[in-house]
């Protein structure tokens, strides 16, 4: 459908497709034909467009639209599902090690920044042409066609992810709806932040094309503003996080678990309304769109009425916000062991950006105390793991492991073993929030190993090592004296 819908552009004649809503009406009201909808002229003119029914066009490229989505999900379902297996049973020699696949936090950084700016500049250069060209309408932004551009263009990059996904995974498994769901996050309107990216853009646009100077230079600010607030919110990893799911969503989708958690329809669901109204993604909405919003207040006043800017600039980010502050605490209440889970997946493939991200969620609901003994219970049978329980702990400004520090429910000091404390110095070599840590009253068995850690750490600025010991490691092939 999508490959004849793409090479019917390119001749003059028209292309016809089932049209599904015509279809569903006259099923549903028990007469079973099929109907068939034809294409209208591919980016008419002005005038042309004045001879054209609106509504046929809006009914079409919707259509096409959905078509388009549709084929890109069965196409990335079936490439992550039965792409792995035939790598797997062919291919077994290109795949690369572990080592040549291991997450890198900065490297992440700067692929997810690398997409956005990509993302930010088709947007922008598409709304400028848009402009140019006197496309650009008061009331439905874009043309209908250039919509549809944009989403094959985007349904294009998540096949090249699953893609690359399938070419670089080790041993890892995916469920059938992985791709779905982050096809949603990377397309979806209101989820993903490619479409907030795009409706400011657009809004650049209308006040650019205005004849009026002050709305001139608000749609200037604007193109700026939404550059330069996403290069402030990538410094933090729990924004990255959030970026990462919309631009590289199938790249780092979570792998299936090894052992079966149950997770129900309801529940995938119910995951994907919390990611919506989580206390980052509210933060980002007031950021991305309250100046918007007061740039949209000035527009109306001056240029006057728009459905696109009341709907995509005032009501809907409000709407999000609100909606998000009122649901919060009950979703979080039903999502809470399918976040340690996501937590622990997020662990399990290496995944930092992930790690810290999930990590502050469970700390902001549960506490430290609650987050380390929900963790360490989960990660007992596999110490290896360890590592994303520290790199949670420590992504507060203060940890505090002493005498009167991290606490179990039963107010006994928590405890940390050798184990733990290689963890911990691994992480702290790198960690970027950490600026206060109490050892005291520990024992370490090895001083240089945190010495060393504290010397690649540029952020710490206060440890406490009051009454901390160290105990000399034992060769195994030795006895005490």
């Amino acid at each position: 459908m999508l490959f004849l819908l793409v090479s019917s552009l390119a001749t003059p004649q028209a292309f016809t497709m089932p049209d599904a809503i015509q279809i569903f009406n006259s099923t549903f009201h028990g007469k079973i034909k099929m109907v068939w909808i034809e294409s209208p002229e591919f980016l008419p003119t002005k005038d042309e467009l004045r001879d054209q029914n609106s509504n046929h066009r809006a009914h079409f490229w919707l259509q096409a639209c959905g078509y388009t989505y549709l084929t890109a999900v069965l196409a990335g379902t079936a490439i992550m599902q039965i792409g792995i297996k035939v790598r797997r049973s062919q291919y077994a020699l290109l795949v690369p090690s572990e080592k040549d696949t291991e997450k890198n936090p900065e490297k992440e950084r700067i692929s997810v920044v690398i997409v956005f700016f990509c993302t930010y500049t088709v947007c922008l250069v598409t709304v400028i042409w848009s402009t140019a060209t006197n496309r650009l309408s008061k009331d439905t932004g874009l043309d209908w066609e250039v919509y549809w551009v944009l989403l094959t263009a985007n349904c294009a990059w998540l096949l090249i992810q699953a893609a690359v996904l399938v070419a670089t995974t080790t041993n890892e498994d995916y469920s059938v709806s992985a791709f779905l769901e982050a096809s949603v996050f990377g397309t979806g309107p209101l989820f993903a932040d490619s479409f907030d990216t795009l409706k400011d853009a657009m809004f650049g646009g209308l006040c650019w094309q205005s004849s009026r100077s002050e709305l001139k230079i608000i749609g200037i600010v604007s193109w700026a503003y939404l550059a330069l607030i996403h290069v402030r919110l990538f410094r933090l990893d729990e924004y990255v996080a959030e970026f990462q799911s919309s631009y590289l969503g199938v790249l780092y989708a979570p792998s299936k678990p090894k052992k079966s958690n149950n997770s129900s329809v309801a529940m995938t669901m119910m995951m994907m309304i919390y990611k919506q109204c989580t206390w980052t993604k509210r933060r980002v909405l007031l950021m991305e769109n309250a100046v918007q919003a007061l740039g949209s207040l000035v527009y109306l006043k001056v240029e006057g009425g728009s459905p696109l800017v009341v709907l995509v600039s005032l009501l809907v980010p409000l709407t999000q916000f609100l909606i998000g502050t009122i649901i919060y605490n009950c979703v979080a209440r039903c999502v809470k062991e399918a976040l340690a889970s996501r937590f622990q997946q997020a662990a399990t493939q290496n995944n930092i950006m992930k790690v810290r991200s999930e990590a502050k969620v469970i700390i902001e609901m549960e506490g430290q105390e609650g987050f380390f003994a929900m963790m360490k219970e989960r990660f007992k049978d596999n110490p290896d793991l360890q590592f994303a329980v520290w790199e949670g702990l420590m992504l507060g400004e203060k940890l505090d492991l002493g005498p009167d520090g991290l606490k179990q429910a039963d107010g006994s000091l928590v405890t940390i073993d050798d184990k733990d404390i290689s963890e911990l110095v691994k992480v702290l070599k790198n960690n970027p929030s950490l600026k206060q840590l109490n050892l005291g009253h520990r024992t370490i068995q090895d001083f240089s190993s945190l010495a060393q850690a504290l010397k690649d750490n540029t952020n710490l600025v206060e440890l406490n090592l009051n009454n901390t010991m160290e105990v000399a490691r034992i060769p195994n092939n030795s006895s005490p004296v």
